[in-house]
């Protein structure tokens, strides 16, 4: 689209959200920037809901995005920014001086922004969380209290923490004689917590020591004694590496799960859109399509230390009237699925069913190639990959439909100086070690994923369903890990077990899951839907596409909680997902945008200038807005025939905007950048005292020179050129100025300079 342009103000897309909220419409097909786009947060900042009415009008359309999120914002690195999004009134234990949130409405409140509604009874939150240096949203407090052992509340990564703390607020008193701590043992833990302190309604702190059992399994049963009380909070007073000079590469540390007793309330957070758009318009609403469009929060999956914000999709909406919706949107091969759950849904049969189970001790992450089965797809471009630091005792086990039998492997391996390379395997058969054979040395080759064929040659043969081999020695090749600066070791990578007999088929070009029922749910009743895509894109990260099969789906009005299946159970992740309904309630027809293309105004511009240009806009039948392609600051000003179009407005997503009133005849519109005449007119005040300070230097110097000596003495010829003299510039005849003069000069400059 071109920078400048004009767009009927009738049937605008009134968005709530934020810049955020834009891209991921466009993403989901619902705008496609053609349309004249308005933000309700900023029409309600400007006139409340009187003003988000005035700007649907009759033929509005409305988007609802789950962006504009209540979080803090940290501004000292160049990703991580943002943090966890918050309840509304939240406030953490202790301040945070790095929290500097820049809101994008002001003065609207909450109603505007996405916040979350905590559910089950009780809430909690934290002095820190993450690390000093970025926010890590899923390291917050909730995550201890979720019911979920994968989430943690972590705090202090390269940080002491002693004095670090969570508090537990619960509705109702609770009543219990024993409390289980279950540390963050997520990935590689080098630090533990040694004592915590206890306290009950703010009463005086009782010290437990935390023993082995707090860091495994389901975590360390504590005996408190009968105890009533409607708030817990948890000091950190000690870990098992002390204090420091410096705590670079050391993890956080916190909990996994707190629980009370053995049948305690388990917190949800369910993610509640902004409420300014459809209170504004009430009832009126459904005479407007309107679309939802709902994002899971998450991290890069490459990213080792990091997980995701939200393991799924729960989100409150609510609606002034009934309508029936249009669903469809994304999901993704989940990350945290097992490799077993993953090789279903690609049409890898299991054992069960006359093929072969794979699994591994883990995989690297974000790599959804890097499975088990990929060392036995007959495929030597493909292989299983650990992940990094230490590859002793990294294994991969295989069960077969029926016993296999084999005393020789064609073992493959990548060995390009960017992975580690195997030195000795153990071979296991059904839970018994069988052998240990030594691999022979390999050159690495230049290439990347160059792989080297090694055959091997068994003492004994080997026969099983179950067949595991580990790896228990390595040659290690070493890189620089980004966040600690330490040396870490890379990961092995075998392409090809070559063991005969034991195998899996290649999947099918297509992903199609057909129509399930346990992917989405609204308030616990199943919203089936199908998912389908290229494999191979699907394995490289890609999107694949989600459709409702059951019709349309009904919401009644008031609110209604739409929720999403844990990747981790269903293999796969809902990462985006579109409602449409059409004006009048029933379920929106087709994709594509949600507003028709509006009748194109043209606009040409005349002369474009440094700052300020005119722009010729042609017949209008109503009300126009004129679109100056440039970032939204009240510093712009717009006349039309001499006369002052207003304030400028915010229109799609960053620029200023003018009305221009209907007209039959071409309008020509001056744009200024206003704050330009200030710094031209500093300019010339500038050029101006420069001026004036050569003119004095010139008299001065003209001066002195009629002057001339009062004796004949080393007088030049009127014919040779006087020598410079920098004292004649640097004095002058008569008294020197006062210093109240002197001060008020270089006040004088300073404030014109500053101008």
């Amino acid at each position: 689209p071109r920078t400048v342009s004009a767009k009927p103000t009738g049937g605008a897309v009134i968005l709530a959200g934020s810049g955020d909220g834009l891209v991921e419409a466009a993403a989901a097909g619902v705008i496609d920037g053609r349309e004249l786009i308005r933000y309700s947060g900023a029409l309600a900042g400007d006139g409340g809901g009187a003003a988000i009415r005035q700007a649907v009008g009759e033929d509005g359309a409305l988007v609802i995005t789950d962006t504009n999120r209540l979080r803090a914002q940290r501004w000292g690195s160049v990703r991580e920014t943002e943090g966890y999004t918050e309840r509304v009134g939240e406030k953490p234990l202790e301040p945070d001086p790095s929290d500097n949130r820049l809101p994008l409405f002001p003065g609207t409140g909450t109603a505007s922004q996405t916040v979350v509604q905590p559910a089950g009874g009780v809430t909690a939150r934290s002095g820190d969380y993450g690390n000093p240096v970025t926010y890590t949203p899923e390291n917050r407090a909730g995550a201890a209290l979720d019911d979920d052992l994968t989430t943690v509340w972590s705090v202090g990564a390269f940080s002491p923490l002693q004095g670090e703390s969570i508090e537990l607020a619960y509705d109702s008193p609770r009543s219990t004689d024993r409390i289980r701590l279950l540390q963050d043992n997520q990935g590689p833990q080098n630090r533990w917590i040694e004592r915590v302190a206890l306290r009950f309604d703010d009463g005086p702190p009782v010290e437990v020591a935390l023993a082995q059992s707090s860091r495994t399994g389901t975590g360390q049963w504590i005996d408190i004694g009968r105890r009533r009380f409607r708030k817990l909070s948890i000091e950190i007073l000690q870990d098992d590496v002390g204090r420091l000079s410096g705590y670079d590469g050391l993890a956080g540390v916190g909990f996994a799960d707190i629980r009370l007793g053995d049948d305690d309330v388990r917190l949800t957070e369910a993610v509640r859109p902004p409420t300014d758009l459809l209170a504004a318009l009430g009832p009126g609403s459904l005479d407007h399509p309107l679309a939802f469009v709902l994002t899971r929060e998450r991290t890069d999956p490459a990213a080792a230390l990091r997980t995701d914000e939200e393991t799924r999709l729960v989100r409150l909406i609510d609606l002034p009237a009934a309508r029936r919706f249009r669903v469809r949107g994304e999901a993704r091969l989940a990350r945290e699925a097992t490799e077993a759950t993953v090789d279903e849904l690609l049409g890898i049969r299991p054992a069960r069913e006359g093929c072969v189970d794979a699994r591994s001790s883990r995989h690297i992450a974000g790599d959804r190639r890097a499975r088990a089965s990929a060392a036995i797809d007959g495929d030597p471009t493909t292989k299983w990959s650990p992940g990094f630091l230490g590859q002793a005792d990294e294994w991969l086990s295989y069960r077969s439909a029926r016993p296999v039998s084999f005393d020789k492997m064609d073992l493959q391996v990548v060995a390009d100086g960017r992975h580690s390379v195997p030195t000795r395997l153990r071979i296991e058969a059904d839970g018994k070690i069988v052998d240990r054979v030594d691999v022979p040395a390999v050159r690495d080759r230049a290439e990347r994923n160059a792989t080297v064929t090694l055959p091997l040659t068994l003492p004994r043969p080997v026969t099983g369903r179950d067949i595991r081999i580990v790896i228990e020695k390595v040659r290690e090749v070493r890189t620089i890990d980004w966040i600690s600066t330490s040396e870490v070791v890379m990961p092995v990578g075998i392409a090809e077990l070559g063991i005969p007999g034991l195998s899996a088929p290649q999947p099918p070009a297509r992903l199609r899951t057909g129509c399930r029922s346990d992917l989405l749910a609204v308030d616990g009743a199943p919203v089936p839907v199908r998912v389908s895509g290229s494999t191979e894109e699907a394995l490289d990260g890609a999107a694949l596409t989600l459709v409702g099969c059951a019709g349309p789906l009904e919401l009644p009005a008031g609110e209604s909680t739409l929720t999403s299946e844990r990747g981790l159970e269903s293999g796969l992740q809902v990462d985006r997902l579109t409602l449409s309904s059409a004006a009048g309630g029933d379920a929106a027809t087709a994709d594509g945008p949600i507003a028709p293309a509006p009748d194109a105004v043209p606009a040409r511009v005349l002369d474009q200038g440094r700052w300020r240009s005119t722009v010729e806009v042609g017949p209008r039948d109503e009300p126009t807005m004129l679109v100056i392609g440039q970032s939204h600051n009240l510093g712009w000003e717009a006349t039309l025939d001499g006369r002052s179009l207003g304030e400028p407005v915010l229109v799609d997503g960053y620029s200023s905007g003018f009305v221009l009133p209907a007209g039959t005849d071409p309008a020509r519109v001056e744009i200024t950048w206003a704050p330009q005449r200030v710094v031209l007119g500093a300019l010339a005040a500038s050029a101006a005292a420069v001026i004036a300070c050569i003119a004095l230097i010139v008299v001065s110097l003209r001066r002195r020179r009629r002057r001339g000596p009062a004796d004949g003495s080393g007088a030049t010829s009127p014919e040779a050129p006087a020598p410079l003299d920098l004292d004649l510039a640097r004095t002058s005849p008569g008294s020197p100025p006062s210093w109240a003069a002197t001060a008020l000069t270089a006040a004088a400059f300073g404030v014109v300079g500053g101008l």
